[in-house]
């Protein structure tokens, strides 16, 4: 009572599970780096990094609030104004 194409996308999904692409026989996906094998340096440098990608993402989300506040201040004052 299953479907050939149920059974397919079955095959399909198992196929992703063990590292391959569906759709190839024997070829498996490349494997990563793990983190353990890294460079201290370079382990170091991602955490700067990442650390300076948070930093500038908290000073935008800043900055956007401060927009938001002047449009509210500019708009209050033009209507006040007219």
């Amino acid at each position: 009572g299953i479907s050939t194409v149920t059974i397919s996308s079955w095959m399909k999904a198992s196929k992703a599970k063990r590292g391959r692409k569906p759709g190839t026989k024997n070829t498996t996906a490349p494997k990563t780096q793990p983190l353990a094998a890294a460079q201290p340096a370079d382990l170091r440098r991602l955490a700067a990094v990442l650390e300076e990608i948070a930093d500038l993402e908290a000073q935008t989300a800043k900055l956007d609030t401060l927009r938001t506040e002047a449009e509210e201040l500019k708009n209050r004052l033009t209507a006040k104004q007219a």
